[in-house]
């Protein structure tokens, strides 16, 4: 079994990582990146590709996530760890606290390094904000936001979601781990 590297220091990236891929074992290695300034989440996840690259041998992979309010916006966009690190979660609940249109999403693009090319991979997952934080920490968190983002079709926020619930949604949903999952099944 090949081993490909996931570059982030996110423990429920890593694990959601692991979960979703079984062509490949997954390692996980912290790398603190130089992020570009952007709107765009492609030109992210290729800047960080690149870093990762120099940092790790072989096959790699990162990924960049935003979170996009449409009564805002857009905001945070690819801006989501500054903005959760200055006004947090319930900043971004206030700021929503008259708005009817609560409709919002999950944007990610993945790069992929397989030694030779790079690829990209991009998935949204739509949803609605709550009136306010529901749910507990879970080890498979990725965002603090799993408090206040309820998936289309759910009633629920991420972070009230079963364990089972979680791995039912993880095969579900449109995600560019289950993008990257899917092409290296087909490359064997």
């Amino acid at each position: 079994m090949r081993t490909i590297t996931f570059a982030t220091a996110n423990a429920g990236k890593l694990r959601q990582a692991q979960e979703i891929i079984h062509s490949a074992h997954i390692l996980g290695c912290a790398v603190d990146f130089d992020e570009p300034r952007s709107d765009d989440l492609r030109v992210i996840a290729r800047a960080k590709l690149q870093q990762a690259r120099r940092r790790i041998d072989g096959p790699c992979f990162v990924l960049d996530s935003g979170f996009y309010v449409e009564a805002l916006g857009g905001f945070p966009g690819s801006y989501v760890n500054y903005a959760l690190a200055t006004v947090g979660v319930s900043g971004l609940l206030r700021l929503m606290r008259e708005q009817l249109n609560r409709r919002c999403a999950f944007r990610q693009c993945l790069g992929y390094f397989d030694g030779a090319q790079e690829h990209y991979f991009t998935a949204e997952n739509a949803g609605t904000l709550s009136e306010e934080v529901r749910g507990v920490d879970n080890a498979r968190q990725w965002s603090a936001l799993w408090h206040i983002f309820i998936p289309e079709g759910a009633e629920k926020t991420l972070s009230q979601f079963t364990q089972e619930q979680l791995e039912a949604r993880n095969r579900s949903v449109d995600h560019t781990l289950s993008q990257l999952a899917a092409y290296l099944e087909a490359e064997e």
